[in-house]
């Protein structure tokens, strides 16, 4: 078994400055595995790395459900299986409790077997039970609902067997028998994961056995975590933080039923307050907003997140409005919204004269506006990391020869005029082409137009050519192409190019301010860059 080490801190920022100095470390072409909670934690923990190395190679990045997926693909078609989702977990819940409903089986469940949410529950409690290795024959003792239990769990066993499909927790198992034989990586990153169920702690016990070495990051209070890792040989180094202020004490105590913090003067930037309901809380939260505002704070520097939205948007909405603050709105956190980063390089591209490289880089986000709502919805990937193993972004699908690259330039044209095209795959190389660089928007249209009179010399010289019919098509695809880019593109660089110069002015650097409501998880947190619930 290849050697572990456990680092411990109450702050994220200690955990993760630990994880990107393992990565560092390693030397070039290592076969490094970063698995977080999240695909997205493991991809920002990957570009930040990235960012600040000249090149790097061989950093994979994965969640664990995708690395299960991913290195189990071939043990289970091997063995004539598929990976389910838990839509499908669902059906076969609802199946099974539709058959033991009809077979007259169940005594204990038997009043609620036929209710609409059954099977959703019944679905997460049989997840559970296989996650942590229990069978049916375990269950059959237990008083009250064992019986049904084990019933159940035989069902659901000779479903998923006649189906040839695995659930989760044999997903997990059969990639733990893999990487066992095969290691996954020479080096192997954890990254804030929860061991919560022992079919994902058998991965990850076969994943630390066949790297050379892992790191494993857990944070200050996950006692399981760090006793789980301490059993199959991690090395716990606990790292304390400096800070003394009302957050540091937060998240170094919050979870510590052990130890106490020192009593001293409170520094302010942790507030708690109760108000009796959402309402009352909204209200209470905008004048929070607007005192840190009159103490130089800008607006942009704050933010308000909330665990229930359904509960709150339109009392928050109503309280800032009513405060006179200007607020966006936004659901979820799991991965960052590509909109935002194209808003963001339109930015760039006006805040670096109208950079060709920066439009490019919006035009690669696939966020151009569709003007039309018909699209081709026939199917849609689904969202379960169990079977949506790697998703591809634009920039990673590549036509392979250039009579399929034919046949897409002829139907992103085709797209284009419709209006349902969001990523136009030959706008970025006609900036490249038409040598378009920027500074003000005259030399745009200039270099645009340009490129048209190049393509039109070039189609006329292709009409008096014998036998070139083939060129002759494609120029006038090219100059069709170079017409709606010219159409969308200089709109927006002449708005851009009419936007005032102004200068930043220098913002205060102040304590941050975190205001926690009585609601649920209601939190006001100063140092995140926008308003959003």
């Amino acid at each position: 078994m290849g050697a572990l080490r456990v680092c411990v801190s109450a702050s994220a920022a200690d955990r993760l400055s630990c994880a990107r100095e393992v990565v560092r470390a390693c030397a070039p072409g290592t076969r490094v595995l970063i698995v977080g909670a999240s695909r997205g934690a493991a991809d920002d923990l990957a570009r930040h790395i990235a960012a600040s190395a000249p090149a790097t190679f061989g950093l994979q990045r994965l969640s664990l459900t995708q690395l299960a997926a991913k290195t189990a693909i071939l043990t289970l078609a091997s063995a004539g299986l598929t990976s389910s989702t838990w839509l499908g977990t669902e059906a076969v819940a609802a199946r099974v409790a539709f058959d033991a409903t009809r077979d007259r089986s169940l005594a204990y469940f038997d009043a609620v077997s036929r209710t609409p949410g059954f099977p959703r529950a019944l679905a997460r409690t049989l997840q559970e039970l296989r996650l942590a290795g229990v069978r049916a024959p375990q269950l059959t003792p237990l008083p009250l609902a064992g019986p049904d239990l084990a019933d159940l769990l035989e069902r659901v066993d000779a479903s998923f067997a006649a189906a040839s499909s695995a659930d989760r927790a044999e997903l997990f198992r059969a990639a733990a028998r893999t990487i066992a034989t095969s290691p996954a990586a020479d080096e192997v990153v954890l990254l804030d994961l929860p061991f919560d169920h022992a079919a994902e702690r058998e991965l990850v016990s076969a994943l630390v056995g066949s790297a050379r070495s892992t790191l494993a990051t857990i944070p200050h209070g996950d006692i399981e975590s760090v006793t789980y890792l301490q059993s199959i040989g991690g090395v716990v180094e606990t790292r304390e933080s400096i800070e003394n202020g009302d957050l540091a004490c937060l998240r170094r105590f919050l979870f510590t039923a052990d130890a106490l913090p020192a009593e001293r003067e409170l520094d302010g930037s942790l507030t708690l307050f109760s108000a009796p309901g959402e309402g009352r809380e909204s209200v209470e939260i905008a004048r929070r907003i607007l005192r840190e505002a009159r103490h130089g704070r800008h607006f942009d520097e704050m933010a308000i997140l909330v665990r229930s939205p359904h509960s709150y948007f339109g009392l928050l909405e109503h309280a800032l409005t009513r405060a006179g603050v200007p607020a966006w709105f936004d659901r979820g956190t799991r991965r960052p919204h590509p909109a935002g980063r194209a808003f963001l390089a339109l930015l760039a591209c006006a805040g670096e004269s109208l950079s060709a490289a920066r439009f490019a880089e919006y035009l690669s986000l696939g966020q151009v506006p569709a003007e039309s709502a018909s699209r081709d919805r026939t199917w849609v990937a689904p969202p379960d990391e169990a079977v949506n193993r790697v998703p591809m972004t634009g920039e990673e699908q590549v036509v392979d020869d250039e009579s399929s690259a034919m046949d897409a330039a002829a139907s992103d044209t085709e797209k284009v005029r419709a209006g349902t095209l969001q990523a136009p795959w030959r706008w970025e190389k006609l900036l490249v082409e038409a040598a378009v660089i920027g500074r003000d928007a005259e030399r745009w249209s200039r270099r645009l137009d340009g490129k048209a009179k190049e393509l039109e010399r070039q189609k006329r010289e292709a009409f008096l050519d014998e036998g070139g019919d083939a060129k002759l098509e494609r120029i006038t695809h090219v100059l069709e192409q170079l017409e709606h880019l010219r159409s969308f593109a200089l709109p927006i660089i002449e708005t851009l190019a009419s936007w005032p110069a102004m200068k930043t002015t220098p913002t205060r650097i102040a304590k941050p301010s975190v205001v926690v409501g009585s609601g649920p998880a209601t939190a006001d947190t100063s140092t995140k860059p926008a308003t959003c619930s």
